[in-house]
C-alpha cells in the first residue's frame, strides 16, 4: 500500500499485524520441524495447529479492520462484475523521470 494509505491512528494495528504474521511464520517453522522428526507428539502438533489458527484469525481480523483484504481493493461496477481499483499510478504511466547528476 502507498505510505499515505495508513493513518497515524492505524500504526498500532499495523504493528500488531506484523507481529502476528511473524508469530505465524515462526509457528509454521515449528510445525515443519516437528513433522520432520521420526516420532511425532500428537498433542504438541495439535497445540501448534491451534496456535496457528489463532494467529490466522488475528491476521484476518486486523487485515479486515484496516481494509487490506482482497475484497476491499475491488469495487463493484455497473455490470455487477468486480473490477480492480487502482491503488497507485503505474510507473510506466508517470511522467519522465529526472535523475540528478
Amino acid at each position: 500500500m502507498p505510505p499515505q494509505y495508513f493513518a497515524r491512528t492505524q500504526y498500532p494495528l499495523l504493528t500488531q499485524l506484523c507481529r502476528h504474521i511473524t508469530a505465524s511464520n515462526r509457528i509454521s517453522l515449528l510445525i515443519e520441524s516437528l513433522c520432520k522428526r521420526k516420532s511425532i507428539d500428537c498433542t504438541e502438533l495439535i497445540s501448534l495447529h491451534a496456535a496457528q489458527a489463532a494467529e490466522t484469525a488475528a491476521i484476518i481480523r486486523l487485515s479486515r479492520s484496516m481494509r487490506l483484504t482482497h475484497q476491499s481493493v475491488y469495487r463493484a461496477s455497473a455490470t455487477g462484475r468486480l473490477t480492480p481499483q487502482p491503488v497507485i499510478e503505474a510507473p510506466w504511466r508517470r511522467g519522465k523521470v529526472e535523475y540528478s547528476k
